[in-house]
């Protein structure tokens, strides 16, 4: 994941809010990363997240509207 998370953000969707909050604070604490740092939560109301976060974890909800803002969703490597 850290290599390509140089080229861009990595976003994990997730199919409820408690999923989207408590999986990416075990992920952080369990490869030494800063939750809501590096590690983010970008979900409906409260946004765990920084511009700095290479690894997002949200809903899909979410991923939605960051499409219609940005149909390229240009911060994240799609390939």
């Amino acid at each position: 994941e850290e290599g390509l998370a140089i080229r861009g953000a990595i976003s994990c969707t997730q199919p409820r809010r408690v999923a989207a909050v408590s999986v990416p604070k075990r992920i952080a604490a369990e490869v030494g990363r800063r939750f809501a740092l590096e590690v983010g939560c970008p979900i409906r109301f409260e946004g765990c997240t920084s511009p700095e976060s290479t690894m997002r974890y949200t809903t899909d909800i979410v991923l939605l509207r960051e499409f219609h803002v940005d149909s390229k969703l240009s911060k994240y490597l799609i390939g």
